[in-house]
């Protein structure tokens, strides 16, 4: 039972694997990428710095609600304008875990191209 289930998943990423990258060049191809790398959001995406912040804590183990650390990590990948965040609750990290697991493939990507998923 249990090599039945770790052959199946097996099967499922060998069949995922190559259809993630198939989508991602498809897209890196088209104009649309092209452009949002040019401009990606008309302004800062305040939310989802935070959010996506909060769940690159989760990769380096951090707790999603320490404000500090969560402060530091912002400020060393995305730059000083997240030093204002995580001061209070309307600054930092409120939501559910499901909310960073939800972002975590996007928490490997430079804080610029994870907004182009975004935008």
């Amino acid at each position: 039972m249990k090599g039945d289930c770790m052959r199946r998943s097996l099967q499922v990423l060998q069949m995922a694997v190559p259809a993630l990258l198939a989508l991602v060049a498809i897209g890196v191809n088209s104009r649309w990428l092209f452009g949002l790398l040019a401009n990606p959001t008309t302004g800062f995406a305040w939310d989802f710095a935070i959010n996506w912040t909060a769940a690159r804590g989760l990769l380096e183990g951090v707790s999603l609600y320490d404000w500090h650390s969560l402060q530091a990590i912002g400020i060393t990948h995305i730059g000083p304008r997240m030093a204002d965040l995580f001061q209070d609750p309307y600054t930092s990290y409120i939501g559910l875990p499901t909310t960073a697991l939800f972002l975590l493939p996007f928490a490997p990507l430079p804080f610029t191209w994870a907004t182009i998923f975004i935008a």
